[in-house]
């Protein structure tokens, strides 16, 4: 009867052991699905909040990128940060028809919220077509500056966007 009793005591023990190893397992793993899916919030919290830590200042130096049209044609441009605060500068407009002269505008901060600049351009150089002046609302994001252009002389340019990275 001993030899019963300590062979039930051994499955016992066995079965006891074997639940707190699946417990074990099974914390071990909803900790960790836990931990990633905090990890993979914070990274889309972190995307989505993409704003930079110097509070919507634009870094001077060379901005290189493309401007689209309304319609969806994209040409190379190039913006010139002379100053950062206030900003100024000068931004080049590749012209998209070969052997034109591209156009340039000079550029300047006319407010500031946040993270998002304001910006007035007025044409300097270049052909007839050039927009003659215009009036961008330019995010500053840790990636670079994405903008859109919110008035124009030029109407049909009206909803024209910009995304530019530091060279």
């Amino acid at each position: 009867m001993s030899e019963n009793k300590s062979s039930d005591n051994r499955t016992l023990l066995v079965i006891i052991a074997v639940f707190c190893a699946i417990t074990a397992l099974g914390t071990i793993v909803g900790l960790s699905v836990w931990a990633y899916s905090w990890w993979q919030a914070k990274q889309v919290v972190d995307r989505l909040t993409q704003r930079a830590d110097d509070g919507g200042r634009i870094a001077t130096g060379l901005w290189r990128g493309t401007f689209e049209y309304p319609g969806g044609q994209r040409i190379d441009m190039k913006f010139r940060v002379r100053q950062s605060s206030p900003v100024s500068g000068t931004m080049t407009f590749e012209n998209p028809t070969a052997g034109s002269d591209a156009c340039e505008v000079s550029v300047s901060e006319a407010s500031r919220a946040s993270s998002t600049v304001t910006l007035t351009t007025k044409a300097t150089a270049g052909p007839a077509d050039c927009a003659k002046a215009g009036r961008w609302e330019v995010s500053v994001l840790a990636s670079g500056l994405t903008g859109k252009l919110v008035w124009s002389s030029t109407n049909s340019l009206i909803g024209s966007r910009l995304v530019l990275t530091q060279s």
